[in-house]
């Protein structure tokens, strides 16, 4: 097996749309409108491309973090008759592994939550800390509404009594600015690149991939908002946020909702990932729609490896 950084974009998206791992996070249509700089590698058998990572690289090629993307990481080829057997998969994720370690220096990546094991790595010195993202059935909108909290649907049915509307927008600008003054209401300093998210948003819109939904008021004022991205699996919450001066407590909530129905009724896919926070009040808030915890790991190389990193 032979480690080699991927340049065919092309051949790079049709091998991630064949994984069961891969977003669209993974794909041209994220990475190609990003600002940032990523490396793709993969692990090759006789032509044939049977793993491969994407990364986050600074301009020295080494590993960082700071693109709103939530998943990167490896990525595993399906065959024909399933998934690889357990020891082609152990060899191939060993190789994978020492190719990042050797290929990008302080490597730092979340996984995708359908990723089943990150073993491997951890045998070839790289840290795991357990994160959880939670996702939303769509394929019957009854049942996934009977899965909301009493406080979530009263506050939904208080926004629609008051006259409060959904508009979709292709036009993230809204989107964005409710985003800044949610940051600015808490505290927070904002983590990501708005820059890379107005870009990406307005890419994704293009190629039909992502969709704004905002909350008005009865002045058709914006009074929050909510943003998605979908893929071939699923579609994905990627940005919310609300005007704390016009906010009503149903306004982000009737956002979302909109979002989970557009998933079923227009994308036909049959889940939603919420990407929970980890930030009490946020995680709160997502955790109010019910759903099923997935976890998923924010990947580091490890300071002081204990296990050797030699080819196991």
């Amino acid at each position: 097996m032979e480690i080699e950084e991927i340049l065919d974009i092309e051949k790079w998206d049709d091998f991630i749309k064949n994984t069961r791992e891969g977003t669209v996070f993974h794909t041209s249509s994220w990475f190609q409108a990003s600002p940032h700089n990523f490396l793709r590698i993969g692990v090759f058998q006789k032509g044939k491309l049977l793993a491969g990572a994407i990364l986050q690289i600074n301009e020295h090629r080494f590993g960082t973090l700071g693109t709103l993307a939530p998943y990167l990481g490896p990525v595993f080829a399906k065959f024909p008759n399933g998934e690889m057997v357990p020891e082609t998969k152990r060899k191939v994720m060993s190789k994978l592994a020492r190719g990042i370690r050797e290929r990008v220096p302080k490597s730092t990546f979340f996984v995708s939550p359908w990723l089943e094991t990150l073993q491997q790595f951890i045998c070839t010195g790289f840290e795991a800390k357990l994160l959880y993202t939670t996702v939303l059935r769509t394929t019957d909108l009854d049942e996934t509404q009977a899965q909301f909290s009493p406080t979530l649907r009263r506050n939904i049915k208080a926004a629609l009594q008051i006259g409060l509307t959904v508009e979709q927008s292709s036009e993230p600008s809204e989107l964005l600015t409710l985003v800044r003054q949610s940051f600015v209401r808490q505290g927070h300093s904002i983590w990501f690149n708005l820059e890379e998210a107005d870009a990406c948003m307005r890419h994704l819109a293009k190629l039909g991939q992502a969709i704004c939904f905002i909350t008005r008021n009865q002045d058709g004022l914006p009074v929050a908002a909510a943003g998605i991205v979908w893929d071939w699996h699923r579609s994905y919450y990627i940005l919310g946020g609300y005007d704390h001066t016009r906010s009503h407590r149903g306004g982000s909530s009737l956002a979302l909702w909109s979002a989970i129905q557009f998933t079923h009724q227009e994308l036909g896919l049959t889940e939603i990932d919420l990407e929970g926070s980890h930030l009490p009040a946020i995680e709160r808030f997502f955790r109010q729609f019910g759903g099923r915890w997935l976890p998923f790991y924010y990947v580091t190389e490890a300071r002081n490896p204990l296990i050797n990193t030699q080819e196991i």
